[in-house]
């Protein structure tokens, strides 16, 4: 069988009310070479059922309970077979030209470890996330105000910190070499540790301004929010 050039990884959890509107906007992509693994961290909504049914290519790696999405990426990427890989919330849709127009920035510069897609939120004129980069005192700040009209202010291809997994491609070979996602952070900053350890192997990180993701902010925070503080005490004790 021949291998995908993409691998487009998607965790879930209890995401039926978005997940479908998602992966009809992937399928419907001009790019089609790319296989899609969803990974369930122990939905109880039907969404495992529903997208079994709806959508036979998806590829599914069911696991037992809420590990966050940190672990679930890290267990797609065990069962991807694609050069590259795309990750994507579950609440997100994305425009039909969001892998060709990745797979051109990789292929003009093996340099470039990953990209971050320019992510808007669902009224297709508000950004999201731009990138972000580490200011003199050591702190993070985004390119882009969180809500800020998009009209196309950053539209070039901005070397950033990191990436943010709800619209984000890393080489495979980049993401094994680097050790993947940290799972000690459940949810929130592994995207920044796993930017920050890709500069350090070598490989840039890039703004692609035409790999559009469209985002609802903060539903899938919400969803893997539920188990996020029984997280905080087995961590911190």
């Amino acid at each position: 069988m021949v291998s995908p050039i993409f691998s487009i990884i998607i965790p879930v959890c209890n995401a039926k009310k978005y997940l479908d509107k998602c992966l009809k906007s992937v399928f419907e992509n001009n790019c089609k070479d790319f296989e899609v693994i969803i990974v369930d961290n122990g939905s109880i909504d039907g969404t495992v059922k529903f997208i079994k049914q709806k959508y036979p290519r998806v590829i599914f790696v069911e696991l037992d309970k809420n590990y966050g999405p940190a672990r679930a990426r890290n267990e797609g990427v065990k069962v991807a077979r694609g050069k590259y890989l795309g990750f994507l919330d579950s609440d997100t849709e994305v425009d039909n030209k969001w892998i060709s127009k990745a797979l051109e920035t990789f292929q003009k510069n093996d340099s470039v470890g990953a990209i971050q897609c320019k992510l808007l939120r669902m009224d297709r004129k508000s950004l999201d996330y731009a990138g972000e980069y580490l200011g003199n005192l050591g702190f993070l700040i985004p390119v882009a105000k969180h809500g800020e009209i998009d009209t196309g202010q950053y539209d070039f291809p901005n070397k950033i910190l990191a990436a943010k997994s709800a619209g984000m491609f890393i080489r495979k070979d980049v993401f094994e070499k680097i050790g993947g996602f940290d799972e000690d952070y459940f949810i929130f900053v592994e995207e920044t540790d796993l930017g920050w350890r890709c500069w350090l192997a070598g490989y840039k990180i890039v703004f692609c301004p035409k790999s559009i993701v469209y985002h609802h902010y903060s539903a899938s925070k919400d969803i893997f929010d539920k188990n996020f503080n029984n997280y905080l005490v087995r961590f911190h004790g």
